[in-house]
């Protein structure tokens, strides 16, 4: 058990264990969103569920379509280009920015964050979203005193898009956080 402590960190709030080749390894902001991970995603789902309600426009395409769509586009952006932590603003700041092409250990957690396994939590988290995200927005639509519309014109197949985009976006910190999470909790079972 003493060897164990030896070779872990835990960090903040959420106790994030941190394996010790890992120990200064990672941007600071990752760790820190990862850290509040849970006020940081339930205000990133709010978001999303704001963006998709469309600010009073009432389409139940919106709603329902842009609910299911719109964490399966996030996870599409992560499979065609895969995160790598070390090329981002926060690695930028933290003095890390392809730190992975210099630090052994950095481009093996880079790896791993666009290995396989990664994608299928991925695909895992866009599968809860995206559930979530229409239980909510049924919710929503339940509570809501005037109906809401089927119809499409060009109007509002634009704010359709638009605001499905923008419920994107806003969902992309819960995936990083999520594979920074996972990542950790299992670099030592994972890396070759």
């Amino acid at each position: 058990m003493q060897r164990m402590r030896e070779m872990e960190t835990v960090v903040g709030v959420t106790k994030l264990i941190i394996p010790s080749e890992l120990r200064g390894k990672i941007p600071s902001g990752f760790l820190r969103a990862s850290e509040l991970r849970l006020p940081v995603n339930f205000f990133c789902f709010c978001l999303a569920c704001l963006a998709l309600s469309g600010f009073d426009n009432r389409n139940a395409w919106t709603y329902f379509g842009g609910a299911i769509v719109s964490p399966l586009l996030a996870t599409i952006y992560f499979l065609l280009f895969p995160f790598n932590p070390y090329r981002t603003p926060a690695a930028k700041f933290s003095g890390m920015y392809d730190q992975d092409e210099r630090d052994e250990v950095c481009k093996r957690f880079a790896e791993l964050m666009r290995s396989r396994a990664a994608r299928r939590v991925l695909l895992t988290n866009s599968l809860i979203l995206s559930v979530t995200l229409l239980l909510a927005m049924i919710a929503m639509s339940a509570f809501q005193d005037k109906p809401i519309s089927w119809s499409v014109d060009s109007h509002s197949a634009a704010w359709i898009l638009l605001l499905t985009l923008f419920s994107s976006l806003v969902l992309i910190p819960i995936f990083i956080n999520s594979l920074i999470v996972w990542s950790l909790k299992n670099w030592n079972s994972l890396r070759s």
